[in-house]
């Protein structure tokens, strides 16, 4: 599933710290009782909590850990760990990025092996 929205560069505008809200930008007042989410990348999500919220955290060799939400903030994972709520789920993604700029190393190997013979009358 791929969401997409409207008014991105108005999403992006309100990312960054400002002191009111550009007149480019449709508004809508919403009654929230229960957290929302917005995922930024593969790791960092921000977060609106209306009323207090517990996020149980999960990452590999270690015991899960309750976070306690409330207002608004950020949310970032390790790429091993995954959060859950009584209404989300949330994994994080890792990219691993390999850039290997030395050549390849092909062996010699001897190619002299002739597998059809000529055809001609003689041929059986």
């Amino acid at each position: 599933m791929q969401l997409t929205h409207l008014d991105e560069i108005c999403e992006t505008q309100m990312i960054e710290p400002i002191r009111t809200i550009p007149t480019s930008c449709s508004q809508s007042i919403v009654d929230l009782n229960h957290t929302l989410w917005k995922q930024l990348n593969g790791t960092e999500w921000l977060f609106a909590a209306p009323v207090s919220d517990v996020l149980t955290v999960l990452c590999s060799k270690h015991e899960p850990m309750d976070v306690k939400l409330s207002g608004t903030g950020k949310l970032q994972l390790n790429p091993v760990c995954k959060a859950y709520g009584s209404r989300i789920l949330i994994q994080s993604h890792a990219t691993i990025v390999s850039n290997r700029t030395s050549k390849d190393i092909i062996p010699p190997m001897s190619l002299e092996y002739d597998c059809c013979g000529s055809i001609d009358k003689n041929f059986k």
